[in-house]
């Protein structure tokens, strides 16, 4: 099971909800999450098939909800009639999103399967810390639950995060731009990525078990290539 990116869900947040592109489609069965909330009260969606998230900010003056839905035509999943769980903080929130995971890795038979959820956001809406929440519950259940049983490893990790930044260019491609300055400055958006190695990397995933992936050097600037294990189990 992989956390695939990372999702941000603030406590005034707003989910819209978009189809991803037709080839992250086609790979083997995703599954994406989405989270809403209004104020102090937040929504946790379950997981439905062929779908991603990404967040809106809180808006900074008070707005109706059928404000929000008219200046903002997208596609939701209260309209599809999806089930919600009800969250009064964020904290719940990690915790409905683990338990539901942990419950859909139950029904997985092959151990040497792969779940995998995506989540998107904009940049510095907090994705990574929402991801990190999940994964870290993930696991800690998973060991506990797993503690007396001999024939698993329960010391062992079974999610993993694999965050979009190690898919940024480096420096030195953005210095290769048209205008270095903006590229640089603008550092994080989509332009930016390397979307082929992600898709190369969520392939070989799919049809290897396992993958290398690449991180970040904060310090550096840079990727750091093949830095992430995703391992077979």
């Amino acid at each position: 099971m992989e956390l695939s990116g990372s999702v941000a869900c603030p406590t005034a947040a707003q989910a819209r909800l978009l189809r991803p592109p037709a080839d992250l489609r086609q790979l083997a069965s995703p599954r994406y999450i989405s989270c809403r909330s209004f104020a102090a009260r937040s929504k946790v969606t379950k997981a439905m098939p062929s779908l991603s998230v990404s967040f809106q900010p809180a808006f900074r003056q008070p707005v109706t909800r059928a404000t929000w839905k008219k200046k903002h035509n997208i596609a939701c999943y209260q309209r599809q009639g999806a089930p919600q769980i009800e969250a009064k903080s964020m904290e719940e929130v990690y915790d409905a999103l683990a338990e539901h995971l942990l419950s859909v890795s139950q029904s997985i038979d092959n151990l040497d399967s792969k779940y995998i959820v995506g989540l998107a956001g904009p940049p510095g809406a907090g994705k990574s810390t929402v991801a990190s929440e999940v994964v870290r519950r993930v696991n800690m259940r998973w060991s506990q639950k797993h503690a007396k049983d001999s024939s698993l490893n329960s010391n062992e990790d079974i999610a993993t995060m694999l965050p979009m930044d190690g898919f940024h260019l480096y420096r030195s491609q953005l210095d290769a731009m048209e205008d270095p300055k903006e590229a640089h400055a603008r550092r994080g958006a989509p332009w930016t990525f390397n979307p082929s190695l992600f898709l190369k990397c969520l392939q070989t995933l799919k049809e290897e078990g396992s993958v290398y992936a690449p991180s970040f050097d904060h310090g550096v600037g840079d990727p750091v290539e093949n830095d992430i294990f995703v391992k077979p189990q």
